[in-house]
Order: C-alpha cells, then sequence, then structure tokens
C-alpha cells in the first residue's frame, strides 16, 4: 500500500499527517501519537494511572517499539511511541 507523509514542526512539536490510498473507502481514520523520550518509564507511569494499554510491540520504525491507549480519552486513537531499550 501506498502512503503520502507530510511534517509540520513547530518548537517541540511535529504534527505527521499520514495518507493511504484507501482514504476514500475510509476518510474517518484518524488518531493521535505520542514520542517518549524514555518509553518504560512513561508505559508505566500511564498504567499505575489507570490507563488500559495494549501490551508493546514492534513498531513499524526499525528500533522502535509502540502500544495503544485502549480506552482513549474523547475517544481518539492514541498510540505511544518511543525506542527500543
Amino acid at each position: 500500500m501506498g502512503w503520502a507523509y507530510a511534517f509540520f514542526r513547530l518548537g517541540g512539536v511535529t504534527l505527521e499527517v499520514i495518507e493511504g490510498k484507501d482514504i476514500e473507502q475510509n476518510p474517518k481514520y484518524f488518531g493521535i501519537g505520542w514520542h517518549a523520550e524514555n518509553y518504560n518509564k512513561c508505559y508505566n507511569n500511564l498504567i499505575n494511572d489507570g490507563f488500559s494499554l495494549s501490551e508493546i510491540r514492534k513498531g513499524r520504525k526499525e528500533g522502535t517499539v509502540v502500544s495503544t491507549i485502549k480506552e482513549p480519552i474523547l475517544n481518539i486513537p492514541t498510540i505511544l511511541i518511543g525506542l527500543e531499550e
């Protein structure tokens, strides 16, 4: 599948827009991703604060790990992204 990428950076915030070929069939695909400097610490802090996260798995980019928040705030799909340790 082909993807189109665009990056917008302002200060320490990066907005990444990704569009797949299936955008016509699935126009409501959206979400937010957070990059964690210390992934395991962030993951454990979220669990301890009562969030339900998926198991940690390999990300699309080599050397990354990800997990998703199972019941995201405002029903916005949310992913946590970090580097493998």
